[in-house]
């Protein structure tokens, strides 16, 4: 019986899982996705999608990606009200669980004809976009000190729309707010057209 567990506890002491991923380049691509529980909805189509992992360390939460290209890009995502659950929910949180901060490394974002159309019933707020072409050269992003660096930034023949509800969270007595790095974001250069 002292093999057996023995094994059993060499089996429950997992290795964090390493994934390696190359290029993707996905083409005519179409997800529909819908979920009553949640009051979830989208639908998600492009034409063409290509980019280069070059980093994926789920352990450390620490991600590099290659040159981005994103061309005919609608996405239409919905969030419906639905019923609170929250009262009924029994969730079990771990304290001695720590978060990671997301480190990720991108280069170029190329997008091209680009339309998204947002909506979120409960907090009442909903965004349009529009974008014939944006193209970005970043430098570097941390999330954990808030910092961006941008190296420069294309917007051309362009719209965007949004219109927020701040009331709404505001007034909410679950939101509790937890103080955070002050946002740094530096941008070498912009040029928008039309």
């Amino acid at each position: 019986v002292t093999k057996v567990d023995d094994k059993v506890d060499s089996l429950n002491q997992t290795k964090p899982m390493k994934i390696e991923l190359g290029e993707i380049d996905l083409g005519n691509f179409d997800v529909d996705y819908g979920d009553e529980n949640s009051g979830m909805f989208a639908k998600l189509k492009f034409i063409k999608f290509n980019t280069h992992i070059k980093k994926l360390d789920l352990t450390n939460n620490d991600y590099a990606v290659g040159d981005i290209f994103l061309n005919g890009l609608n996405l239409d995502f919905n969030q419906k009200l639905v019923q609170d659950l929250s009262l009924t929910s029994n969730k079990i949180e771990n304290p001695n669980s720590t978060s990671t901060p997301l480190k990720i490394n991108l280069n170029k974002i190329n997008l091209s004809d680009i339309f998204i159309k947002y909506g979120d019933d409960k907090s009442k707020t909903y965004a349009l976009v529009d974008l014939e072409t944006l193209q970005t050269k970043i430098n570097t992003i941390d999330l954990a000190t808030n910092t961006f660096n941008v190296e420069d930034i294309l917007l051309k023949n362009s719209k965007i729309e949004a219109k927020l509800n701040l009331s709404s969270t505001q007034n909410s007595p679950e939101s509790t707010t937890t103080p955070s790095q002050p946002l740094s974001f530096n941008l070498n250069n912009a040029m928008l057209e039309n």
